[in-house]
C-alpha cells in the first residue's frame, strides 16, 4: 500500500504473515476517513507518514514483532482519535515519532512493550495498558492533557 490513497474508510482483517521483517508496508498512504484494523501480523507494520482524515482504530489488532519494532508510524496524521484498546496486542516497539494524533490517542487494556512518542501531537493521551510496559518516550512530546496508570517497572 505504498503511496496508495483511499477515499473512504480501509479495514483491514486477516492475516499478514512476515516474521521479523515488514508484514504491511503502508508508507504515505492515504485514507480520507477512517481506519478500523481487526487483523494479526507477524512483523512490522510501517505506516511512516501516513495519513488518517478520520479515526484509526487498532481495537482487537496483533501486531506481533518481539524484539523489534511492531508498529512504526512515524510522522501519522490522524484527523480524529487513535485507539489501541482492549482486546489489542502489540508486541514489540509502538513507535510513534512525530506523530500528529488532532484528537484522543489512547492505550487502554492493550498489552503493549515499549511506546516511543520523541516530539509528537496529540490532543489527549490515554495511557492504562493492561500489562506492564518497558518505557514509554515523551520527549518534546506536546499534549494538551494526559491520564496514566502508574505501572511498576515504567520508564517515562
Amino acid at each position: 500500500m505504498l503511496n496508495a490513497r483511499v477515499g473512504g474508510e480501509l479495514n483491514l482483517a486477516g492475516r499478514l504473515i512476515n516474521p521479523n521483517q515488514v508484514a504491511l508496508v503502508g508508507n504515505r498512504l492515504d485514507v480520507g476517513q477512517s481506519i478500523h484494523g481487526q487483523f494479526r501480523a507477524e512483523g512490522m507494520v510501517d505506516l511512516t507518514n501516513a495519513r488518517v482524515g478520520g479515526e484509526f482504530s487498532l481495537t482487537g489488532a496483533a501486531i506481533l514483532n518481539s524484539g523489534g519494532t511492531a508498529l512504526k508510524a512515524d510522522g501519522l496524521v490522524v484527523g480524529q482519535d487513535m485507539f489501541c484498546h482492549r482486546g489489542s496486542r502489540i508486541e514489540g516497539a509502538t513507535v510513534l515519532s512525530a506523530a500528529q494524533i488532532k484528537g484522543v490517542l489512547g492505550f487502554v487494556g492493550v498489552s503493549v512493550n515499549t511506546v516511543a512518542m520523541e516530539h509528537a501531537r496529540a490532543g489527549t493521551l490515554l495511557f492504562h495498558p493492561a500489562s506492564s510496559p518497558e518505557r514509554l518516550d515523551l520527549t518534546h512530546a506536546q499534549l494538551a492533557s494526559w491520564t496514566m496508570t502508574p505501572r511498576p517497572g515504567l520508564k517515562i
